[in-house]
């Protein structure tokens, strides 16, 4: 049998800023949406030589929606000059023993046992 084990980690986990904020921060969002009728399919061939059916696109229908645009602002007062990326610490504790030759405390048996 094999002897119990302990083990620990400790780590720093740098977590990305969230995408939205990256890109309203950044100068302004544009995200437009346009809406079309259908008119069918046709075929075309891409340039591997594969078929594919492309959508036949008919009028606009109504407007493009143009209100989820965000424009771009003065951020010198919104944001921190001093700025630090986020993280998280975290630290982990663990234990395993085995508990017979077919099963240990952090794995299954094998197939067919």
């Amino acid at each position: 049998m094999a002897a119990p084990s302990c083990y620990g980690n400790a780590g720093r986990y740098y977590l990305p800023v969230t995408n939205n904020i990256n890109v309203n921060f950044a100068g302004g969002l544009t995200d437009e949406y346009s809406y079309y009728v259908l008119n069918g399919w046709e075929q075309k061939t891409s340039p591997t030589g594969s078929p594919y059916m492309a959508p036949i696109v008919g009028q606009q229908i109504g407007p493009t929606d143009t209100r989820m645009n965000t424009g771009g602002a003065d951020l010198r007062q919104s944001v921190d000059r001093d700025l630090k990326a986020v993280y998280q610490d975290e630290y982990i504790l663990g234990f395993q023993n085995m508990i017979n030759q077919a099963w240990s405390g952090a794995s299954m048996p094998p197939t067919g046992a």
